[in-house]
């Protein structure tokens, strides 16, 4: 069985997806095999990340149960169907753009797609909403680890640690923080130590290739794999997993 990571932040706008779809880029480039699923069912947007296009059948129609034909079978479609191949062969799971999608989705339906992702690949990447909703918590007890995302604003870390007291008070484990927006002297700073009792496995510096690669819809092992914003990821992708992810260099772009 592979192993499950949930990206999680309480607070919008820190990185969250951006840190989901360049970790899962980073790892698939290395070669295991890597699933990545949109689980901001409100608020889908990890497709435009990775240059995927959304397709007819969704996470949204696998966690309602059908996918809008009358004449379909009962349990709707299978999570194969809503697979789209992404950079370096990466398996992507779009959710769906539509308001009325997030209505009909069920987010308990999603421990079995994690479940069956898990058979099938070394590594799935759940990215979750922000916010502390029975939507974005409930996913949270069907993975093995969480990272933390944040910026090392008071703010963002102060919503931060209280996701990981949610975590912890559900008995997720919690394997440690990215820290976006940030040098790697962030990681031991006064406001990082005090809020965050947690330890940052990585630090991703405010490049303007991030936000380049992210209007390009492309991940940075694609877009700008000989910068530090991709290193960065690498080395958060090997710190988290294990594995030996070597930072993507021009020739591999």
């Amino acid at each position: 069985m592979g192993r499950v990571y949930a990206v999680v932040s309480s607070k919008g706008g820190v990185g969250k997806t951006t840190t989901a779809a360049n970790l899962a880029a980073a790892l698939a480039a290395a070669g295991p095999r890597v699933a990545i699923v949109d689980g901001d069912l409100g608020m889908a947007n990890l497709a435009g990340a990775l240059g995927v296009e959304v397709g007819e059948v969704t996470i949204h129609d696998v966690l309602a149960g059908d996918d809008g034909a009358p004449d379909d079978a009962a349990d709707g479609p299978d999570i194969d169907a809503a697979i789209h191949e992404g950079p370096h062969g990466l398996a992507v799971v779009p959710g769906s753009p539509a308001l009325d999608a997030f209505s009909r989705a069920d987010p308990e339906r999603l421990e079995s797609v994690l479940d069956d992702l898990a058979a099938a690949y070394d590594y799935v990447i759940l990215d979750t909403g922000a916010g502390l909703s029975t939507d974005t918590v409930a996913p949270l007890t069907f993975v093995d680890e969480i990272l933390l995302v944040s910026t090392p604003t008071r703010d963002a870390l102060g919503d931060t640690d209280k996701t990981r007291q949610v975590a912890e008070q559900l008995g997720v484990t919690v394997a440690g923080a990215a820290l976006l927006r940030a040098d790697p002297a962030a990681a031991e700073s006064d406001a990082v130590v005090e809020s965050l009792d947690v330890g940052v496995l990585g630090t991703v510096p405010d490049a303007a290739e991030i936000r380049r690669a992210s209007e390009a819809g492309e991940p940075l092992t694609t877009f700008a794999p000989g910068g530090p914003a991709a290193a960065a990821f690498a080395s958060l992708a090997a710190a988290l997993t294990g594995e030996h992810v070597a930072a993507p260099t021009a020739d591999d772009g």
